[in-house]
């Protein structure tokens, strides 16, 4: 048994069912890691966004003095990782990551860590993406990395006029694409997913089920915030006309009964200028409650997915989307941190 799975069999009886203990399985390429590695193994960490950051897992391992005799051969850079998290009974498959970083040090207390990420993250690239369907970059994107695009139908219908990829990995540049048109880009099960924000789907577009989060669930939890949802009454975008040679401007939501935001970016047409615009509104009004919860770990919660809590305060109850999760597990334990916000889309 290795350091962390001993540590987790003394350190969590009455946390969980008696029959059960968290435990994960670890794939380097096609092979499970071996015991050297596993017995080494002080915590895991799996950091999962909305859209906004790439997702990254973290694995550090014990590397101190006192293991001279029996140096650690480290998956090499590049190398693929699978990662499933869950208990005794069942483990979830989490997704795959590659690793990017190996990071050591010479103090008593040293460790060597292990920073993996999704592949499309690796390689830079540049290049013009030109008169084309949001869709047909995402589906070209997805062809180059093997995985199946999966393109809410309202953005994959926006035209880029003209995007450039200047020494971009692909996943940044989608991200940045997705950032203005308020949507959720990221690899999994697959797939390369780009959804609208603020719904919980599958890879598949299909609704995805909350999961419930019972009192019992919950070690920690803090800053809700309950913001004026009145701010902003309004987003202006602007588009050029190229046929009257002039900027036009669109309108979300109302002006006059509340401060007007105005987006910087001049859009090349009015179809993309107005969906940018109620993006931006969506989200600004998105953002007025927040929730950080700290809960046992479930392996079913991930960014971009929903919860819903039950038996608190009846401001917290209900459901919320999740804008970011970290799975830890280490010698406390299998925890799962949340930081959640009210979705708006029906």
């Amino acid at each position: 048994m290795g350091r962390l799975m001993r540590s987790l069999a003394l350190s969590l009886p009455g946390l969980l069912d008696s029959n059960s203990s968290p435990c994960y399985r670890l794939l380097a390429g096609d092979k499970a890691v071996g015991d050297a590695l596993q017995s080494r193994l002080i915590s895991l960490h799996l950091h999962l966004y909305d859209g906004e950051q790439s997702d990254q897992l973290v694995l550090e391992l014990d590397d101190g003095p006192h293991q001279l005799a029996q140096r650690l051969a480290v998956p090499k850079t590049g190398k693929k990782l699978t990662l499933w998290l869950g208990d005794t009974t069942a483990q979830t498959l989490m997704g795959d990551y590659h690793v990017d970083q190996i990071k050591g040090g010479a103090d008593e207390a040293s460790s060597l860590t292990i920073t993996a990420v999704p592949k499309l993250l690796i390689r830079e690239t540049t290049r013009t993406w030109a008169a084309m369907a949001l869709g047909d970059i995402v589906e070209t994107i997805a062809a180059e990395h093997s995985l199946k695009p999966k393109v809410s139908r309202r953005l994959a219908a926006l035209r880029i006029e003209a995007e450039n990829q200047i020494a971009e990995s692909d996943i940044r540049f989608l991200t940045r694409l997705a950032t203005r048109f308020d949507a959720v880009v990221k690899p999994a099960g697959g797939s390369l997913l780009f959804l609208e924000k603020g719904r919980a789907q599958t890879a598949g577009g299909a609704p995805l089920a909350p999961v419930l989060i019972k009192p019992d669930d919950i070690v920690d939890w803090s800053g809700y915030i309950a913001s004026d949802r009145s701010a902003y009454g309004a987003v202006v975008a602007s588009w050029h006309d190229r046929l009257r040679a002039a900027h036009r401007p669109v309108v979300a939501g109302t002006k006059g009964k509340a401060e007007t935001f105005y987006l910087p970016h001049l859009y090349t047409g009015e179809a993309d200028a107005r969906m940018a615009a109620e993006a931006k509104l969506e989200a600004l009004h998105r953002d007025t409650a927040s929730l950080e919860l700290k809960v046992l770990g479930k392996p079913a919660i991930s960014a971009g997915g929903a919860i819903a809590v039950t038996g608190l305060h009846a401001e917290m109850n209900g459901e919320w989307r999740v804008k970011a999760a970290t799975h830890t597990l280490d010698g406390s334990g299998y925890l799962t941190a949340l930081h959640c916000y009210k979705g708006t889309r029906p």
